[in-house]
């Protein structure tokens, strides 16, 4: 299997392909000349959002209209998803002033987009993909909608519950601290050490390198 990480105008967001036998996986669409043109040569058999946030799902309808696959999300991702408030669209030129970690970063993006998804679980979701075991898993915390994506015990799809040097914000609308503490967390603490972790910014790691907390 390969992993082919792109990354995006918003926010810097990282949208992952994974390919094996000829299809493709995708993790959090977004559009742009280098996505379209793997999207054209790619076989897609289905996308699966870690969240409900505009940055990580701004491809899905592109995808959706074009190569009419089923996009996987927890409940809560795929109730926000039509909501602009919530998923964060209506305001996100304003997210993104909000962002210390990025700066000098600005976005011009204002508007109302929604989305929805086909395929949808609550807590937990066992998905076979050519052989890959993927376990899908709720993680609140940095959303609600927030899960991890568990590929064949090895690979974690963490959107933007984990990073390295980072802390998880759980600040934003739908965020919550006290689940974070009380459903993520414990989630993250039983990680095996050598788990290869792709979060929704910045490069992968194992999650025994991580050195930050939550905020």
């Amino acid at each position: 299997m390969e992993i082919l990480r792109l990354t995006s105008d918003l926010l810097r967001s990282n949208m992952y392909i994974l390919t094996d036998e000829g299809e493709s996986l995708v993790i959090d669409p977004f559009i742009c000349e280098d996505s379209a043109q793997v999207f054209e040569k790619a076989v897609l058999s289905m996308v699966i959002l870690t969240h409900e946030h505009f940055d990580h799902i701004s491809g899905v309808n592109f995808i959706k209209e074009r190569y009419n696959v089923p996009v996987y999300a927890s409940v809560a991702c795929d109730n926000n998803l039509s909501r602009p408030n919530r998923n964060l669209s209506r305001h996100f030129d304003a997210f993104c002033r909000m962002q210390s970690w990025i700066p000098d970063y600005m976005c011009d993006y204002s508007g109302d987009y929604i989305c929805k998804a086909d395929v949808t679980f609550s807590g937990c979701a066992d998905v076979n993909w050519l052989g890959h075991n993927i376990r899908l898993t709720e993680a609140p915390g940095h959303s609600q909608g927030s899960i991890f994506i568990y590929v064949d015990d090895r690979f974690l799809f963490a959107g933007d519950s984990i990073f390295r040097n980072y802390p998880t914000g759980t600040r934003f609308t739908g965020g919550s601290a006290k689940d974070f503490a009380k459903i993520t967390r414990p989630l993250i603490e039983s990680l095996p050490s050598d788990t290869i972790v792709y979060p929704g910014h910045f490069e992968s790691f194992k999650i025994s390198d991580r050195c930050a907390g939550e905020e």
